[in-house]
């Protein structure tokens, strides 16, 4: 029953285009090409999306959003049931906050056994 669930909220998010205070739309950025914003100690927005998602590097404890060309880019957040967050940046690469950034060679990843775990992880099952 959990497993039948986990799936369905994970269709309805993804068929909404659910998204967590971004409006890109459409707008799907590399995730591997550092974005011309500055980082933040600089006057910037913040931290260029290209620079915190790379595959293997650990996301942030306190890790909020990311940007693009000076606009936010395109991520999902789910509250954990320990107070971290469940990340997923432009349907590509996810983590939870404080752990290493995933990104399956495959596609979509809200359909691999990899997310499933990380997800029932995040909401305590």
């Amino acid at each position: 029953m959990r497993r039948l669930l986990l799936v369905l909220t994970v269709a309805i998010l993804s068929l909404a285009g659910c998204s967590s205070g971004s409006d890109d739309g459409d707008k799907r950025p590399d995730a591997s090409e550092p974005s011309s914003s500055a980082p933040a100690d600089s006057g910037g927005p913040g931290p260029a999306c290209g620079d915190v998602w790379k595959a293997g590097a650990t996301l942030p404890d306190d890790y909020e959003t990311c940007y693009v060309n000076g606009t936010k880019g395109v991520q999902d957040v789910i509250e954990c049931d320990d107070d971290s967050r469940l990340i997923v940046y432009n349907n590509e690469m996810f983590a939870r906050t404080g752990t290493e950034i995933v990104r399956p060679k495959e596609a979509p990843l809200q359909d691999l056994p990899v997310y499933s775990k990380a997800y029932a992880a995040c909401a305590g099952e």
